[in-house]
């Protein structure tokens, strides 16, 4: 598989606006300023007449614009039962929350995405509860793109799990080879499949080969959000046996504005391929899939895998690792016991 650790540097541009406090008259036009007290900075008018009118219109609009920023108050959500997010949902929870406001708190048990596109939240807490794991996981197929305007922390006994979501047996554009008389070739994507046992790589017959890797450009490579290919079916009474090829891994895409505290695991592991006892045929692993995770800072004594599946009885090939990118400005990222990322 392949792993790039980056740094980056964050700027931001900040505007602090003059605001008249609450109650007080603008010194050059008494016009009342119904605006929130925000700051104790007194505002004025730069003129009279035209001037002072075009002023106190600007005020006023900032006004709107503070208010109305000011009411968009991120509001804690606790899930305390098994919760989907589907697509073209934008609140969470009873009574609903805007999901871009909202404080995720997932307290043992599943929270699972069910979209493709990039949802966006306030914050995410993941914790055990009765002995029960908080999990975030997305549906077969899907993926989980969250992005994060505060803080992400994941205890020790929870997850953000991704395995086997990816692609199915003999999908993608990694797939193990299959083919009758053959097992199941291992699937490619950060790193190439194995072969499977007995393979062949004869001119005219070239099958139960592991999978290819994929996505060299540079955006997949440092920035990957690609599903894991799947392994090669296992041939069974001389067609595909489409359950014997290991599902590739999921994706998995955390953009988050504040600090990130691992303590439990993000996984997005191949499966492993089945074995068949008639005709004494196994499919290939499925590759893992893609962590991409991008924070202002990273903690704790977790794990990152996207490693590929293996084969029953070793019959068919492996499949090969996803890919994991990490960029942070974070002092701290080989801190992660150490960064145990496979």
């Amino acid at each position: 598989m392949s792993f790039t650790k980056r740094s980056s540097i964050r700027s931001s541009a900040v505007f602090s606006p003059t605001v008249t406090p609450a109650g007080e008259f603008c010194p050059d036009c008494d016009a009342a300023a119904e605006l929130s007290s925000l700051s104790k900075r007194r505002a004025s008018c730069l003129g009279r007449g035209a001037g002072k009118s075009m002023n106190c219109r600007m005020l006023a609009c900032l006004a709107g614009l503070l208010l109305g920023v000011h009411s968009l108050r991120a509001q804690i959500v606790t899930i305390t039962m098994p919760t989907t997010i589907n697509a073209g949902a934008t609140t969470i929870g009873s009574p609903a929350v805007n999901l871009a406001t909202a404080q995720i708190v997932v307290q043992g048990t599943t929270l699972t995405i069910n979209r493709t596109d990039t949802v966006s939240i306030a914050s995410l807490t993941l914790v055990v509860s009765g002995g029960n794991p908080a999990v975030l996981t997305h549906e077969p197929g899907t993926r989980i793109d969250l992005n994060i305007s505060g803080s992400v922390s994941v205890d020790a006994n929870s997850r953000i799990d991704a395995d086997l979501k990816g692609l199915l047996g003999s999908s993608g554009a990694g797939a193990g080879q299959s083919g009758n008389g053959f097992n199941g070739g291992g699937a490619g994507y950060g790193g190439a499949g194995g072969d499977s046992r007995n393979s062949s790589q004869a001119v005219l017959t070239t099958t139960g080969l592991g999978g290819v890797c994929y996505g060299f450009d540079q955006a997949s490579i440092f920035r990957p959000t690609a599903l894991g290919s799947g392994g090669g079916n296992a041939w069974v009474g001389g067609a595909p046996d489409v359950s014997t090829g290991g599902v590739g891994g999921g994706a998995v895409r955390l953009v988050v504005g504040g600090s990130t505290t691992l303590n439990g695991t993000i996984t997005a592991r191949g499966g492993n391929g089945i074995y068949r006892s008639s005709p004494d045929r196994a499919g290939g692993g499925g590759a893992g899939g893609s962590i991409f995770i991008t924070t202002a800072s990273l903690f704790g004594a977790g794990s990152i895998t996207a490693s590929g599946g293996g084969s029953d009885f070793s019959y068919g090939g492996g499949g090969g690792g996803g890919r994991v990118s990490i960029i942070s400005n974070s002092p701290n990222l080989d801190s992660i016991n150490p960064l145990d990322v496979s």
